[in-house]
């Protein structure tokens, strides 16, 4: 039976200390006023303690590389949070990242820009109950935010919730590139997750050039995607399971992923290959999102990346797609790829040059679909070869 996380963190912070963080300020102010505040983020996350909160003023901080040195409680949590949401930048220089928690606990991060690190915001190890929202993740190399927890004990990291933030990589996805090379994006992921357990990432905006604008890659258990807004990306909006099992890392299969209520808007001039790709996961569930007009590989860009303009890609056993809505898939794209044996039903297929294609050999359970004005309805596609195979984690038991 499939379990998700229902109700995350969220906080409601006894009364505690207050600190503040201004440009005008100075870390030698014991920060507990607007008039002696602290100078720098760095300070400010350093003294904070359970239950207290750290407000930041207007500004850009520049190249910080604040770590939060404590753990909030559940009845007292630690709240970091911009006066003006959108209106604090931490602004990098290509490398480290603006905000670390590791080993962290119940905490807040809310209304704070991260641009132009290797990652905007780390939460890593042993860490639960983090809850971002309403932050901006702009043009970071690596990703906006990223969750690591412990590869031997997913479960130490678990009831996270990451939402109303918006992930953009604005930076042209092609400049100084040359055909067949590879593609140089600004922000790798928008969102990437690893080893963590009761996940929601809901409500938030993703746009631009991201190779992966969302990845559950690796021992990502019980955990949803829902609510949000995909506009534009390389290789897959979102990712259900995208690292294989290898020799090297022993088994890596993510168990439990639901993607639900998320709406893929057209992006023309932003190459799209697939909107939900279902990988290396069991118990993945896909049902009620809108999918609206892929971009492939006829876009403008390197030539090195193959296919393109798939709105689900199933290659995981058991993946179950229900009640989605699929539009103007155009030539030569296809809306459902189906590649393993999965459950189709109660979905609504119109307007797509192909709509359903299954592989030869696949068993999937085809009913109660809705086919509308499609150029061919059901088609037969290739099977996984050995090495798309070994790509995209395809295992048939």
């Amino acid at each position: 039976m499939l379990t998700l996380c229902t109700s995350l963190f969220v906080a409601s912070p006894v009364s505690g200390e207050t600190y503040y963080v201004s440009l005008k300020g100075d870390d030698a102010n014991d920060g507990k006023s607007e008039a002696a505040a602290f100078r720098t983020i760095t300070k400010g996350v350093s003294v904070v303690r359970s239950g207290e909160t750290v407000i930041i003023q207007s500004g850009d901080y520049g190249s910080e590389q604040a770590v939060l040195d404590s753990s909030g409680r559940k009845d007292a949590p630690i709240v970091i949070k911009a006066d003006e949401p959108g209106k604090v930048i931490l602004r990098g220089t290509g490398d480290g990242a603006g905000l670390r928690l590791k080993n962290k606990h119940y905490v807040v991060i809310e209304g704070i820009e991260f641009t132009n690190y290797s990652a905007g915001l780390t939460i890593s190890r042993a860490s639960s109950y983090i809850t971002v929202r309403k932050c901006i993740f702009r043009n970071n190399r690596s990703g906006g935010l990223s969750l690591r927890g412990n590869k031997s004990r997913p479960t130490d990291s678990h009831h996270h919730l990451f939402t109303e933030n918006q992930f953009l990589d604005l930076t042209p996805a092609y400049e100084g590139l040359t055909p067949g090379s590879d593609v140089r994006d600004t922000q790798d992921y928008g969102v990437y997750l690893y080893f963590a357990t009761d996940v929601e990432v809901l409500n938030n905006y993703f746009h631009g050039h991201h190779h992966q604008a969302l990845s559950f890659k690796k021992l990502m258990w019980n955990s949803r995607v829902a609510g949000n807004v995909f506009e534009g990306f390389q290789l897959s909006a979102m990712y259900l399971g995208q690292n294989t099992d290898s020799e090297e890392e022993g088994d890596l299969r993510c168990y439990n992923l639901v993607a639900e209520g998320n709406t893929f808007r057209p992006a023309p001039g932003y190459r799209a290959k697939t909107a939900i790709a279902v990988a290396n996961v069991t118990g993945a569930i896909v049902r009620n999102n809108f999918m609206d007009s892929i971009y492939g590989e006829d876009e403008p860009g390197p030539t090195n990346l193959p296919g393109g303009g798939i709105q689900v890609h199933a290659m995981a056993v058991g993946t179950k797609i229900h009640n989605n809505v699929l539009v103007d898939v155009k030539e030569p794209k296809v809306a459902l790829l189906i590649r393993a044996d999965c459950e189709i039903t109660n979905n609504t297929i119109a307007g797509c040059d192909r709509g359903l294609e299954i592989a030869e050999g696949v068993r999937a359970v085809v009913r109660n679909n809705i086919f509308y004005e499609n150029r061919k309805s059901l088609g037969v596609a290739a099977p996984l070869g050995p090495k798309y195979g070994e790509y995209f984690g395809y295992k048939r038991a």
